[in-house]
This record gives C-alpha cells, sequence and structure tokens, in this order.
C-alpha cells in the first residue's frame, strides 16, 4: 500500500471549504487504498508547521504538490525532488496574473521560476488541455498530462444546513417556478455581466436566483430584487444544500483574450452541476463544448440562456464525471512514477 504526502499551501486539506479540489482527490485516493498524509488543524494555526511536514515526507514513496506562483513552493518542490518522487499540479498559468492588471514582465518573471521547478519533478497534472499545453510550448516541460476535475455527488439531506436557509428554500419554491443557482465574484473573467443581465431581465420573474457571493459590489447590483436571494460567508454544507436544491446552475465565464492561453479553466461547479443533476449555462468555450448535451447549453447569448431556463427538463444523458474517475486517472499516474 503506497503512503502519499499531499501538500497543498495554506490548505487545510481534512476540510472542504476553498479546498474543494484537494478534498475531494484525497478522499477519492484513499478509497483506491493509498494512505495520505497532510497537514492537520494544528500545524494550519502554526504549531509545528515544519516538523509535520518533514515527518509525512520522510513517511511517504511519493510527495504530491499543488504549485502556487510563491518562492516558497517552488523551493519545497525543489528540496524535496532530491530525495522523493514528486508529482506537482498546476491548476493555473502564469497568465492568471494578467487578468489582474499584472504586466508581461511579471508574467515572464513567473515563466521562468516555474520552469526551473518543473523541470525538477517526476510529473507535472493540469486540470486542462490549455494549461497543458502552456507547460509543453512555453515552460517547455514535456513531462506533463490533463486530468480534469469531476463533480462531487452531494447529499440530499439538510441535517448541517445553518440558519434559516432551509425554510428560505421552501418558500422559494412555493413562491417560483425554477431556481437558478450562481456563485462567484465580480471578477470580469467570472462571467457575472451575464448573470446580472438574467436576474435583473423582466422575463424571469418567476425564476428565482440564488445568489453565493462574499463580493459586496455583487451583492449591492442584485439587491432588493424580489426573485434574487443572497447568501454570503457560508459554509461547504450550505453550498452543497443549495446546489441540491436548484434546478438549473449558472457557470459562465468573461473574456480571457488578454491571456496566450485563452480560456484555461476547469470549473469546479460546472462538474459538480452536471453530476448533481442540474442544467447548466456555461460559456462557448472548447472545454465545455465537450460535455454539452441536452442538459448544458454553452452560449454567451442572454436571450439563448433565458430560453434555455424557460424550457428546461433534466434528461437522462449517463453518466458524469467525478472524483472517483478524477483518482482513477491520477492513480495510472502515480503507478506510473512508484512503479
Amino acid at each position: 500500500m503506497d503512503n502519499l504526502f499531499i501538500y497543498y499551501p495554506k490548505i487545510d486539506l481534512s476540510k472542504g471549504g476553498g479546498a474543494v479540489h484537494g478534498y475531494n482527490l484525497m478522499k477519492s485516493l484513499q478509497s483506491l487504498g493509498y494512505q495520505i498524509g497532510t497537514l492537520n488543524d494544528a500545524t494550519i494555526n502554526g504549531k509545528n508547521l515544519k516538523g509535520s511536514i518533514l515527518s509525512g515526507i520522510l513517511k511517504c514513496d511519493l510527495v504530491y504538490v499543488r504549485l502556487h506562483f510563491n518562492m516558497k513552493t517552488n523551493l519545497f518542490i525543489r528540496i524535496v525532488s532530491i530525495f522523493k518522487k514528486v508529482v506537482v499540479e498546476l491548476n493555473g498559468p502564469s497568465d492568471e496574473i494578467l487578468l489582474k492588471g499584472s504586466s508581461l514582465a511579471e508574467v515572464e518573471k513567473i515563466d521562468r521560476r516555474l520552469r526551473k521547478t518543473l523541470k525538477k519533478a517526476d510529473h507535472v497534472i493540469t486540470v486542462s488541455d490549455a494549461i497543458t499545453q502552456y507547460t509543453r510550448e512555453i515552460l517547455g516541460v514535456e513531462h506533463v498530462t490533463t486530468i480534469n476535475n469531476g463533480g462531487e455527488r452531494l447529499p440530499a439531506n439538510s441535517h448541517q444546513v445553518t440558519g434559516n436557509i432551509e425554510s428560505d428554500i421552501n418558500e422559494i419554491k412555493h413562491q417560483f417556478e425554477r431556481i437558478v443557482i450562481w456563485s462567484g465574484t465580480n471578477y470580469p473573467w467570472q462571467g457575472f455581466k451575464y448573470l446580472k443581465e438574467l436576474a435583473l431581465s423582466d422575463q424571469m420573474e418567476k425564476v428565482a436566483f440564488i445568489i453565493v457571493s462574499d463580493d459586496q459590489e455583487v451583492l449591492n447590483v442584485l439587491k432588493n430584487r424580489a426573485n434574487v436571494f443572497l447568501y454570503n460567508y457560508l459554509d461547504r454544507a450550505d453550498v452543497k444544500y443549495l446546489i441540491k436544491q436548484a434546478d438549473i446552475g449558472c457557470s459562465m465565464y468573461g473574456d480571457f483574450s488578454l491571456t496566450r492561453t485563452g480560456f484555461y479553466n476547469s470549473s469546479l461547479k460546472f462538474h459538480e452541476y452536471m453530476v448533481n443533476g442540474l442544467g447548466v449555462i456555461t460559456s462557448p468555450y472548447k472545454y465545455f463544448e465537450r460535455y454539452k448535451n441536452d442538459n448544458v447549453i454553452c452560449t454567451d447569448d442572454v436571450s439563448d440562456m433565458i430560453a434555455f431556463i424557460q424550457q428546461f427538463s433534466y434528461k437522462d444523458c449517463g453518466p458524469q464525471r467525478t472524483w472517483e474517475d478524477v483518482a482513477e486517472d491520477t492513480d495510472k499516474i502515480l503507478r506510473r512514477i512508484l512503479a
């Protein structure tokens, strides 16, 4: 039985929350028989952090690391690769910072750093073909494989739901014909402009929009709408419950033309909506087109989105990609490295 040490910097993988990817991957790999070592609550809070990492590494057969752009993670990988096998997960290109206003010179500086680091790894896993192409063509690293994200099958029960969320949903279902859910921020690449047009449309009066966001600008724009229900700072259990109650999930994205890769995401919420039987509205990018079926529309035309919401009726289109699928694909890479 192989021992892995999984390291997601600054994230506690024993919980969900912001670590949806790492948490679900870890649990699914455990179900395949791997022994997983990671950081616990005590080390996340600053107690014996270095000792915990060193102990976990010494006991393991392979170290799996999510690579951030910060120098500490890069140094960690370079050092550990001297005496342990290392697989690196890269879930975004350096171009990410262009979307936040950084210069190309800053991007190229990160590229040089990543190039040195990734060449030390035994293998690199990315979440999309666009990031794989970036890794090969811009960073010059050939030992890379794409493993798209999957979706978590969510429980239908509400025993962990906090506050008045359950009673809110009961009232919403009584008043409205459909429930649409969206989560995100006002960052241009997160597609909020499409959601705003939908929620403010007069054609959507019989449709309830559940908005999960900690972005005050999002909340300010959509407040005081009778068909819009705003939630912020929710626990992961609350978000799961809201997704299960919705009919349609919005996973639209904005303009990625500033980047060298174009759209590079592997949307967690897109896969989560699909796995849990929601209709999905998403963008006409190549990544999503491959998953298009009767339950998924890929468009940036709001009138098409409105028609989809009004006419949607769920159809069984076969199994959707889950975290179990992601773990099986990851297992193939790990087995090859450990052989």
